[in-house]
């Protein structure tokens, strides 16, 4: 019953908010968004993304967001990499982010109606994981986003770890890193913990935490020098061994709203001035 009403309560605060958006511009910047400019399409895709976030109850602890910001202000372009742990991490990234980012998704996405839409609407590159030809002819358009001075986001572990709290960070493809390579662009590496639980069945909390850190950046001069399968096993340890150390913060954090919920039974105070067995 109390997933029922979570549901329920996500429908009234988000779902009005998705609806609205998918009707007045979601449709038409997807479908034809050569007619609007990029920026304009992503400002509005952020105000939504900002809505949902919120919405969604979500206690957001962004770390390290000076990195995003230099990455914003440089000239090389950069490649921003993650671990995926939910549909919600996109919004995220996007929320963090006034400057455009264009992501690199699988093309299963396109099966579900608003992230599908959405990650079109702004440029996005989807991506045929069985078709080697299509791929490399899409890296090649993510990799001169990035030498243009872009953003661009990939998820390299290839798809969602569906199981977080329990499954670590998976192995990063190095293929992934041609993006930046080809690009010479930056390389930065980002970890998140959290975003699974407005959606996760099990967890009925009204409000749940998200720590999202924004971990180590690769500058250009060094992504030359390595192999894509060298920066994709730094990359991997860096944001494998962040997202271990947000673990224990969320269970600390769910600890302290339960006992802060808890009612208290006051016949068990030890400091309740009446003795009730002398009653």
């Amino acid at each position: 019953m109390k997933a029922v009403l979570k549901y329920i309560r996500l429908g009234l605060s988000v779902g009005v908010a998705i609806v609205f958006a998918w009707a007045s511009f979601l449709v038409r910047y997807s479908s034809h968004p050569e007619r609007y400019p990029l920026e304009v399409r992503y400002a509005k895709l952020r105000k939504l993304s900002i809505r949902v976030l919120k919405g969604m109850r979500m206690d957001l602890h962004i770390h390290g967001l000076e990195k995003l910001k230099e990455a914003t202000r440089d000239e090389h372009g950069t490649l921003i990499v993650a671990n995926h742990i939910s549909v919600l991490d996109m919004l995220l990234l996007i929320e963090c982010s006034p400057k455009p980012i264009i992501f690199v998704a699988k093309k299963e996405i396109l099966k579900l109606p608003f992230a599908g839409r959405a990650v079109k609407s702004i440029d996005g590159l989807f991506l045929d994981r069985e078709d080697p030809r299509q791929a490399i002819k899409l890296f090649g358009i993510a990799a001169k986003h990035v030498s243009n001075g872009g953003l661009v986001a990939i998820y390299p572990e290839g798809t969602r770890n569906k199981d977080p709290n329990n499954t670590p960070v998976a192995s990063f493809h190095p293929g992934s890193f041609k993006i930046a390579t080809r690009g010479k662009g930056n390389i930065l590496v980002a970890a998140g913990f959290g975003e699974h639980y407005p959606l996760d069945k099990t967890r009925l909390d009204r409000s749940t935490l998200c720590n999202f850190d924004f971990v180590k950046m690769i500058k250009e001069e060094e992504v030359a020098s390595m192999k894509t399968t060298e920066l994709a096993e730094i990359c991997h340890s860096a944001c494998a061994a962040r997202v271990e150390e947000l673990k224990p913060l969320d269970k600390a954090y769910f600890e302290e709203r339960k006992d802060r919920h808890r009612a208290k039974k006051w016949w068990k105070d030890k400091d309740f001035p009446i003795d009730i067995k002398n009653l």
